[in-house]
């Protein structure tokens, strides 16, 4: 299959599904340019917040993000790509000893862990304004947006292969129900090949089941990869124990 380089699904990819579905279908350029409107529609929605969509970032993004310190050794955050490079400051002061846990728990997050020392803050909050290195050592010091992290952010560095699938599933059931069809929802041409290829069967079964299951299969995917929010709950459980 066709992908980009983030690994979503081309609209070269999903309109070779639209070929499944029935005979071969000439697009003119308004067609084209709607059925990649469609697939761009359909990558964003698989990326929108929860109940539609999985709240998860597929396509990794590099940018500096501010987080409450938990006082404890670890820290929930979101996904970030194994393996890139990340920094992480405590206010101003960096600190180089965190290490990262990916998929914690299968809670679909990733954990910053620091190496714990009673030689440091323990569980507080540094003491009398004292941000220096020896004073957090071994913890993410409690606070309101004073952990800052430079990472790349997302679920991997590449789209995984069951997402692009999926996607582009979903992508051509729609360019043939919405652009193919037009106001008469399913096009013609998928009528005179299911009725050619299922002789005897009611007219569309094959090719409505066809669609349905390439949009089962989507929602499936999205069900399996949504962001339940456990990951929060977690880490106020953390700070209770």
């Amino acid at each position: 299959m066709n992908v980009d380089s983030d690994g979503w699904p081309t609209v070269a990819a999903v309109l070779a599904r639209t070929a499944v579905l029935g005979d071969a279908v000439e697009l003119s350029a308004a067609q084209s340019a709607e059925a990649a409107d469609i697939l761009t529609e359909v990558i964003t929605q698989f990326q929108s917040p929860a109940p539609t969509g999985t709240g998860r970032r597929f396509t990794p993004v590099t940018e500096t993000r501010t987080f409450d310190g938990s006082g404890l050794p670890e820290m929930r955050v979101p996904e970030m790509v194994p393996g890139a490079p990340f920094t992480v400051f405590v206010y101003e002061t960096p600190v180089t000893d965190v290490v990262q846990r990916a998929d914690y728990r299968g809670l679909g997050v990733t954990v910053l862990a620091r190496p714990f020392s009673c030689a440091g803050s323990g569980f507080f909050a540094p003491a009398l304004g004292d941000f220096s290195p020896q004073a957090i050592d071994g913890v993410f010091p409690a606070g309101k947006q004073n952990i800052i992290v430079s990472a790349t952010w997302g679920y991997a560095a590449q789209v995984p292969a069951d997402v692009a699938m999926a996607v582009a599933g979903e992508a051509a059931a729609r360019v043939m129900i919405e652009v193919v069809g037009g106001s008469g929802g399913i096009p013609s041409v998928l009528r005179s090949r299911t009725t050619e290829v299922q002789q005897g069967n009611t007219p569309l079964a094959q090719t409505t089941s066809a669609i349905t299951a390439w949009r089962s299969i989507y929602r499936d995917c999205v069900r399996r990869y949504r962001d339940t929010g456990l990951w929060k709950l977690a880490a106020i459980a953390g700070r209770m124990v």
